[in-house]
This record gives C-alpha cells, structure tokens and sequence, in this order.
C-alpha cells in the first residue's frame, strides 16, 4: 500500500511491517478515508487527542478565575 505524500517509497517494492505497523497502517486508512467521506474535523480533533495523550486539567477557581489558597492557623488546636 503506497503512502500517501512520501514519493521515497516504492509502491511495487513489499516493506516488511510488524503486526503494530499493520494496525497502524489500517487505522491511518481508516482515519483518511472517514475524513474524505464526511470532512468531520470533530473526528480530527478526537484523534488527535488521542494520539497525544490527555491534556493537562487546568485548575482555576471560582468563574474560571483565578485559583485562591487560603491557610489559617490557630492556637485552639494547642
């Protein structure tokens, strides 16, 4: 199966592929083939996210603001 864009690869030359390299192969086709079907760049995004890994969770406060620590002492406790 020629891949798409590298023109260094032959296509009539068999590349020897593991078993991991042919399930990749065959979920990159898949992913180009829904993208070309249906332009869904909802897809595009869920994929990326998982091929990156998941993003770090940001920690904010209240309304998206600002985070606030408070810390209080007391003597009662003594």
């Amino acid at each position: 199966m020629e891949r798409r864009g590298d023109s260094s690869i032959d296509p009539d030359e068999p590349v020897a592929r593991t078993p991991r390299m042919k399930a990749l192969d065959t979920l990159a086709e898949a992913f180009i083939a829904k993208t070309e079907l249906e332009k869904d760049l909802g897809f595009f995004k869920e994929m990326g996210d998982r091929l990156d890994g998941k993003p770090a969770q940001a920690i904010v406060g209240e309304d998206g603001g600002a985070l606030v620590v408070k810390i209080e002492a007391s003597d009662a406790a003594l």
